[in-house]
């Protein structure tokens, strides 16, 4: 018994454990506890509790692996339901029972054993020397007597006894087998010192002080006693007394995981967890003792986080409760540092009731037990609990930050201060793929702390967000800690340098500012030496979320490729620098890639035209059709015979012409870049509002195949190329209740306001339908995020776009309307979100008026809906709108076909 004991205690990932072994009306019962699997079509019962169960089998079922000594178990069994004889054999077989079993929990009752004596030999007399009569006559052999089946004596106390009383003389003959049979000699011993037969042969053998008689529950007897096996009496006491303590008797699904928990610990650790049970309300008991079980927890001390037991026993909500005891239990087992796993549980059930941990995959070595009051302290007064759960988690995530907070004067800092700067460390945590920031990239931000502190305390109010901001956007593009340490600090120049007037406080140059801090170092020095009117031109090109990304991703293969170019326009060209990173910027990386590498081959861009002679370097010029207006008038016309210009002069335009080399250069990309946007629908020259419909095409995704055929029907002069498709047609068919002539024409809404005439209007030009997203610069515009929304909108007879301009033919907002499958009206968030209130309520007529006009109903924002993608194959669908003003781009799904 003690060898299977050994083998199970090894873990809890075993599905049955054995829990001990039952004498029970004649027959052998192991009572097994049981972890269920998820799998199958049946599903497990709802709590952590639920997962576990007991069952009893017959021995006989049970496999060898829970049981090692079921072999001889089962074979002293069996012999014992036919005994002819007691002797030495009987006793070694009663108590191979005895000893690797336990009564059944049922009352001391049946037919008392009676064993009769067998008769005595004849005795011999003076007269009888022989002891029987004559010389011919033998006296009759005794009877035998009959086969005895003493099974059922040993599920009684009081039988067995008795038949240890008979038996007991031939204990050492019995003891003896039990030795060869490898059973514990120190047991063996007790035994063998007893005169008389002990009143329970299993305590003094497996637990050598124990009082006998003792008093033990039934069930503790049954289903706790075997898994103590070898512990000493005060352990078995105690494990009877916090038994009854806890009334595990009455709670036979807490008692089996109770006994499985001390299967599978050392007796003491298990102890005490029965004792941590106390700090949990009876409810919560089972699922808590099954937690323990199922994280690995019972390997450690339960006292290291007995304070945050109570807390989450008695302040957890119960939707809450599993989750975060799932996260403090794991947290032990894998032994991170007690004090943080218990703050952070401390502080969910005070200051975030509803907060999710997650996995906690990270540790806080340095969180000690002044730093939850120090993170209090931290904390800014606009802050929530939720932001002081990040804050705790950002102590494990972020090496040091603990640390950090327990060292810095935090009330030194005013509140904005102090909240932008405590958001840049809690950015820091998804920076990389894993949560936790690499310890290397730690170390290299350390020795800048300072400086970091003092950016966010001498930068101006109003800039203090986006200067953090942009500090941990310029952070995470640093790709290695030696790049950390190479560009941080010029970063904390440069953001001192834009943060102040008068740069834009809501900007958006960190990205490209991240992508010029990579120029090789000479370059960068230029850079950063620039005068402040190109750092002015570069806020004003970012000024749009989708436009700045544009020229973050145009700068980024610049610099990669012609970092020389890059420094060079940045001070005397930044425009036309930002205007081609932005034209660059709407092809894929590899375009952009392969596009530079043609453009580096030709002639202009050769390193030896700054000193090559005038007419060559105008010929180079003349091969670039953007760059012609930058040659001076007065050098044309000598050219062309129309004038006479001086040596002097001459030179002069010359140097001129010299300084403008990186504009003509950039001239020279944006061509390239025009010519392969015509290339991709097969024109040769387009007007300007089919290239912004082209460049849309280069982002359109999954709609890229179905908008380049429109488009190159649309520009060849097919505009019901939409209206005859087979896939319009049909779905025309399967919605015979809309007339698509009203759908498509639309209602027109004109009004006045401020002073200006105001018309509300269904968009019929197609180009102008693309450009939905970038009138407003929201998501679906050039350069965001579900650009080829805009592609889907078009495509797909479906959805339409309503703009309101204004009586110059400016786009003041627009609406994507569409009709759901079952032919209802969804209209979408107006944008951009700050439209003005008589500009929404007058989308929402138009909306009234439009599903009136067709005679259907409109969704409400809380109604399921579901539409068609036609032509298209995916599109972002944010919503219906709803009631109030604060929907946007990022309330919904992307959904797909």
């Amino acid at each position: 018994m003690g060898d299977s004991r050994m083998r199970a205690s090894s873990s809890n990932t075993e599905s049955a454990l054995l829990l001990g072994v039952v004498r029970s009306e004649g027959q052998l019962l192991a009572v097994v506890s049981q972890r269920r699997m998820a799998g199958g079509a049946a599903a497990l019962p709802a709590g952590a509790a639920g997962r576990y169960a007991v069952t009893s089998v017959p021995v006989g079922a049970v496999d060898q692996g829970l049981l090692a000594e079921k072999t001889r178990l089962c074979a002293a069994w069996g012999r014992l339901c036919d005994v002819a004889a007691l002797d030495g054999d009987v006793l070694a077989d009663v108590l191979t029972v005895l000893l690797s079993t336990a009564p059944a929990a049922f009352p001391d009752a049946g037919p008392l054993l009676r064993l009769t004596a067998p008769p005595p030999p004849p005795r011999r007399t003076a007269g009888h020397p022989r002891a029987f009569k004559g010389t011919k006559y033998r006296p009759p052999k005794p009877p035998r007597p009959a086969a005895l089946d003493l099974r059922s004596a040993l599920c009684s106390t009081r039988n067995t006894y008795t038949l240890l009383e008979r038996l007991w003389p031939w204990r050492a003959e019995a003891l003896d087998q039990l030795a060869r049979l490898r059973f514990d000699e120190a047991g063996l011993a007790r035994l063998a010192q007893c005169p008389t037969p002990p009143l329970d042969p299993y305590l003094l053998f497996h637990h050598g002080g124990s009082p006998t008689p003792a008093k033990l529950a039934p069930l503790f007897v049954e289903w706790i006693l075997p898994a103590l096996a070898g512990a000493s009496w005060p352990i078995v006491r105690r494990a009877a007394s916090l038994f009854g303590q806890l009334r595990l008797a009455d709670e036979l699904h807490l008692a089996a995981l109770g006994a499985r928990l001390v299967r599978v610990a050392c007796a003491e650790r298990a102890l005490n967890w029965w004792e941590a049970l106390v700090s949990q309300p009876g409810a919560r008991r089972s699922d808590f003792l099954a937690l323990v079980l199922d994280t690995g927890a019972w390997t450690e001390n339960p006292a290291r986080v007995s304070e945050a037991l109570v807390d989450l026993g008695h302040g957890a909500r119960p939707d809450r409760y599993e989750p975060w005891a799932r996260v403090l239990l794991a947290g032990l087992a894998r032994k991170l540092n007690p004090t943080y796993v218990a703050a952070g549980i401390r502080f969910a059930v005070a200051y975030a009731p509803t907060w999710w941990f997650g996995e906690l995959a990270d540790d806080a070595p340095d969180f000690g037990p002044s730093t939850p009051a120090a993170l209090l302290t931290a904390l800014p007064t606009e802050w929530n609990g939720d932001w002081l759960m990040s804050l705790w988690d950002t102590c494990g995530a972020v090496p040091g930050f603990a640390t950090l907070i327990e060292q810095a004067d935090w009330r030194a800092l005013s509140p904005p201060q102090r909240m932008y700067l405590l958001r840049f460390f809690t950015d820091l945590r998804w920076q990389q793929d894993s949560h936790a920031l690499d310890p290397r990239r730690w170390r290299a931000i350390e020795p800048f702390l300072p400086r970091i502190e003092e950016l966010a305390r001498t930068v101006a109010t109003p800039y203090t967000d986006q200067a953090m901001n942009d500090l941990g956007e310029l952070v995470a593009e640093m790709s290695t800690p030696h790049q950390i340490r190479d560009c941080l600090p010029l970063a904390l120049d440069l953001l001192a340098r834009v943060n102040r007037p008068p740069f834009c406080d809501d900007g958006n140059m960190a990205t490209g500012l991240s992508n010029l801090l990579r120029l090789p170092e000479r370059e960068r020095g230029r850079f950063l030496g620039a005068q402040e009117s190109s750092f002015r031109r570069l806020d004003k090109a970012c000024l749009r979320r989708n436009a700045a990304s544009l020229v973050a991703w145009g700068i980024s293969t610049l610099v990669a490729n012609a970092p020389a170019l890059v420094a060079d326009a940045f001070a005397s060209a930044p425009g036309s620098l930002f205007r081609t990173a932005r034209d660059l910027g709407v092809l894929s990386w590899e375009a952009r890639r392969e596009l530079l590498r043609r453009c580096l081959a030709l002639g202009v861009f050769d390193l030896q035209v700054e000193r090559c002679p005038l007419e060559k370097l105008l010929q180079l010029i003349d091969t670039v059709d953007a760059a012609g207006s930058m040659v001076p008038r007065a050098l044309r016309d000598q050219r062309a015979g129309r004038r006479v210009l001086s040596d002097a002069q001459v030179a002069r335009h010359q140097a001129k012409l010299r300084q403008r080399l990186p504009e003509i250069r950039l001239a020279a990309i944006r061509s390239a870049v025009i010519a392969h946007l015509e290339r991709s629908i097969g024109l040769q020259r387009t007007t300007r509002e089919a290239l912004e419909a082209l460049e849309l095409l280069q982002q359109a995704e999954g709609n890229r195949r179905g908008l380049r055929r429109f488009l190159r029907a649309h520009l060849a002069g097919d505009p019901d190329y939409l209206l005859r498709h087979p896939a319009t047609v049909a779905w025309a068919r399967r919605h015979p209740g809309i007339d698509l002539a009203t759908w498509t024409r639309g209602i027109d809404h004109h009004f006045t306001t401020g002073g200006r005439a105001v018309s509300i209007h269904l968009e019929r030009d197609p180009l102008e339908v693309l450009k939905l997203g970038t009138y407003v610069g929201s998501c679906v515009g050039l350069g965001g995020s579900f650009a080829c929304s805009a592609a889907a909108v078009v495509l797909d007879i479906n959805k339409q776009v309503l703009y309101a301009r204004d009586d110059r033919n400016a786009v003041l907002a627009r609406q994507l309307v569409a009709i759901s499958d079952d032919d209802q009206l969804v209209p979408f968030s107006v944008y951009p979100l700050s439209t003005p209130l008589v500009l929404l309520r007058a989308f929402r007529e138009v909306d009234r008026q439009l599903a009136a006009a067709l005679a259907i109903e409109q969704v409400s924002a809380d109604q399921r809906y579901s539409i068609e993608n036609i032509l298209s194959r995916e599109w972002w669908d944010d919503g219906a709108w709803p009631d109030d003003r604060d929907a946007t781009d990022d309330a919904a799904n992307k959904t797909n076909p």
